[in-house]
């Protein structure tokens, strides 16, 4: 017997769509100078789209030339100033990351006091690289 899930013909899997409408329901707390974390300009399709509209600044930051981030940088260093930035999103990334502890000190530095964290991890997700280290409950 073969099943084929409705999310198959969209090319995002459950978790995504999930995530997008988790998203979706935060995008209003999303402002200010924005820093997204693991992501470049080349935006992936299908993907959340933010409220721009009290956004003054988006960066975005990874670890590979690839995507055409604004900096390319590792997350357990990230070259900012101390609390600088007011909404910060590590999406789907900290998985990739040697110190998961490291990168969250770094994003709580620069993050301004009363800043917005927004966050996602996968847990029951299939290991899909050598640098796949974690899954957190």
């Amino acid at each position: 017997m073969n099943c084929i899930f409705l999310s198959s013909f969209r090319k995002l899997s459950v978790r995504r769509i999930l995530l997008n409408k988790s998203l979706e329901n935060l995008r209003y707390r999303i402002k200010g100078r924005v820093l997204e974390i693991g992501a470049g300009r080349i935006r992936r399709p299908n993907r959340f789209q933010p409220h721009y509209d009290s956004v003054t600044n988006w960066t975005f930051v990874d670890i590979s030339q690839e995507r055409q981030p604004h900096c390319q940088c590792d997350v357990q260093k990230l070259p900012f100033y101390d609390r600088v930035f007011d909404t910060v999103l590590c999406l789907e990334m900290l998985e990739y990351v040697e110190s998961p502890q490291a990168a969250l000190e770094e994003i709580h530095r620069i993050l301004k006091v009363n800043g917005i964290l927004i966050m996602s991890m996968p847990f029951l997700h299939r290991w899909d690289s050598n640098t796949d280290y974690w899954r957190l409950t």
